[in-house]
Parts: C-alpha cells; sequence; structure tokens
C-alpha cells in the first residue's frame, strides 16, 4: 500500500519513514508503512478504508506535510500514553493495530487530555483488549469507531454498544496463554500494572526489560508444565494464563520444574512478612503454607481466575490497580 500511494509531487515512502524514525527512540520502530498510512488517512478522512489510504496521493505537497508534522507529533503523544499508563514498552505487546490508529486519532485533535479524557481512554483501552472488539474488525468497523470513540474520549458522549462484555471467570480459566493473542497481550500489561515481584526472591521485577520483547523466560508456569503432564492435565488446561505468572528470567531456573506442593510452601516460609504482598502484586491466592501443600490445580485455577477477573473489572472501569 506504501508503494501504491507514490506521486509525482512526493513520495509518501519518505513521509512514512521519516514518522517511523521519528519513533525509534521509543522502541516502536516496529510499526508498519500501512499503520501510518491508516493513521494518515484516518486523521484526513475518518477513515482506514484502502480508498481513503489511497486517496493520500490526492493531497498537495503542503496539505501532506501538514498531515504529516502533525502525525508524528500524535504518535509520539500516542506512544507516551502507552508506555506510561498501560506499561506498553513496545509493539509485540499491543492488543490490536486500532488501538494506535484510534489514540493517535485523538492526539491530533486534542494534544492534552484531561484526567477525565485519560480515564475514559484507559476504560476503553481495556474493555476493547478484553472483549477482543477489534479481533478480525473490517476497516469499515474501524472506521466507523473513530468519531465514536473519539467523541467518548473527548467528550464523555455515551455511544450504545461501545463496551463488549469482559470474558467471565469461566472463560478466563480456559484462555491460553498465547503470544499472538489480544487477551493474552492485555493479561500481560495486567499482571505489569501491579508492579509484580518475583514469587522467588520478592525483588521488583525490571517490567521495562521484561516487556521491551516477548521472551517466553519472562513467563512462568506457576504449576510447572512437566509436573502437570505427568498427572495427564490437558495441554490447554496447562497453558491457561491462570497459571502464568511474570518472572525474571534469572529467577525461572529456580523453579524449573519443581513440585508446587513443595516449592511453593517452601516460598511462604522463604518471604516472611513479605510473602502476601508478592503473592498478591501477581494475583496469587493468599492462602497458608499447609493449604498449598494441598491445592489442586483445578482450585488454584479457580481461585487465581477470580482474581484475574476482579482486576479486570477494575480497569475496565477506567481505574488503577
Amino acid at each position: 500500500m506504501v508503494a501504491a500511494t507514490w506521486t509525482q509531487s512526493f513520495n509518501l515512502d519518505n513521509e512514512v519513514e521519516s514518522i517511523a524514525d521519528s519513533l525509534k527512540p521509543k522502541n516502536f520502530e516496529d510499526i508498519t508503512g500501512d499503520t501510518i498510512l491508516k493513521c494518515l488517512s484516518a486523521v484526513k478522512y475518518q477513515s482506514i478504508k484502502r480508498e481513503h489510504v489511497l486517496s493520500l496521493r490526492k493531497l498537495e505537497r503542503f496539505e501532506m506535510d501538514k498531515l504529516v508534522f502533525g502525525i508524528k507529533e500524535a504518535l509520539l503523544k500516542t506512544i507516551d500514553v502507552l508506555t506510561t499508563e498501560f506499561k506498553l514498552y513496545c509493539w509485540d505487546f499491543l492488543p490490536y493495530e486500532a488501538i494506535v490508529i484510534m489514540i493517535c486519532y485523538i492526539y491530533y485533535y486534542k494534544k492534552n487530555l484531561t484526567t477525565e479524557d485519560i480515564t475514559r481512554l484507559k476504560k476503553w483501552f481495556w474493555t476493547s483488549s478484553f472483549s477482543s472488539r477489534y479481533r478480525g474488525a473490517s476497516e469499515s468497523f474501524v472506521s466507523n469507531d473513530l468519531k465514536c470513540i473519539g467523541d467518548y474520549i473527548l467528550n464523555g458522549t455515551d455511544v450504545p454498544g461501545l463496551f463488549n462484555s469482559i470474558p467471565t471467570v469461566s472463560e478466563i480459566k480456559s484462555m491460553l496463554f498465547r503470544s499472538n493473542n489480544s487477551r493474552t497481550r492485555a493479561y500481560i500489561l495486567l499482571l505489569a500494572s501491579l508492579s509484580p515481584r518475583n514469587i522467588t526472591n520478592g525483588a521488583m521485577i525490571d517490567i521495562h526489560n521484561a516487556l521491551s520483547i516477548f521472551n517466553k523466560k519472562q513467563y512462568h508456569h506457576i504449576y510447572p508444565q512437566a509436573f502437570l503432564k505427568e498427572l495427564n492435565v490437558h495441554q490447554n488446561k496447562r497453558n491457561s494464563i491462570s497459571n502464568i505468572c511474570l518472572l525474571a528470567a534469572s529467577e525461572n531456573n529456580y523453579v524449573s520444574d519443581s513440585n508446587p506442593y513443595i516449592y511453593i510452601p517452601k516460598l511462604i516460609e522463604k518471604l516472611g512478612t513479605e510473602y502476601e504482598k508478592v503473592f498478591k502484586s501477581n494475583l496469587m491466592p493468599v492462602l497458608s503454607k499447609e493449604e498449598y501443600e494441598r491445592l489442586s490445580f483445578d482450585n488454584f485455577l479457580e481461585l487465581r481466575s477470580i482474581e484475574i477477573y476482579k482486576h479486570i473489572q477494575i480497569l475496565c472501569d477506567g481505574c488503577n490497580i
């Protein structure tokens, strides 16, 4: 699509590249040319449909210069809010491309959002991510959302059907941990919002490092896969997001494939008075050492799914955890 927008008066590929270059210091250089074109089209035509993207070719040089300058500023502000409010430090953890387009559109028209605007932005971000609002969304659907989202976030306008239902406790239990899944990405951002601490030693996890690139070693199966496999637990159940917590890669080997009925009670003893804080920062059930010594995997998934659900509700209300 970038190649198709070349004209005699300017090469839009160069304009797109200049915008992408401005995002490199923010670790968002992976943004695609197509996404940038959609941002340009969203602002100019309130649409990301292909015919409108291609219509960018019809702009005069001065119009394009003004648009490119505004989009650069809006995208930088978009990345700033994604980083500060959602702990989103690279493109890999963005639940949907549409989110960047929408926020860019908003910042183009209002450079400084109020506290109320940010609250509504957070409510929309989390609800859209966990309800999979933009999964398989067509260009028409996203285009129609532009004005609706803009009106809601900037003016507080009530838009019927804007907020889909968030997953239930039962659905959370069955959600698989997959790097290319929007709900998994939203779940990782949820964990990051809690300022999690390593369950092994209570040390703060470097969220910026953990979320700069998707590294499987940063994610730990609380009830280890090998242990559950021996019990003939189905792979899907083993890989439920409710069985995953953040853990520094350097600490992952400490737990490895240990028996959870042994290693978790030992961690409780080791953490001492910090135990509750550490476990709460990972949404792990706060139970006694003796309770963890006999807590079945099914019961663990149920209890942790309830905690995850409670915190999803808080975020989807636009509140901080």
